[in-house]
């Protein structure tokens, strides 16, 4: 097993130094940019939807996909 990157931050809330996990970074940034990826999933759901219509194939399942990610950050099954 791989020893895991740890990261240290001075911590502006206190005078000494905190330590965490690469991952932890990682998942921060996921965080902060949730918003601007979940914008993104409705222009794409948008998109595919046009496609369809159109009657392009291989759009369905993509479509489906992108449907079953906003229903779980929506709050519904996924």
């Amino acid at each position: 097993m791989a020893k895991e990157k740890r990261v240290i931050h001075k911590d502006k809330r206190k005078s000494d130094d905190f330590v965490h996990s690469a991952e932890d970074e990682a998942n921060a940034r996921l965080i902060a940019a949730a918003p601007e990826l979940y914008e993104q999933a409705k222009i794409l759901d948008r998109l595919l939807t046009e496609l369809s219509m159109q009657g392009e194939t291989g759009t369905d399942e993509a479509l489906d996909e992108v449907r079953a990610v906003l229903a779980k950050v929506d709050g519904g099954e996924g």
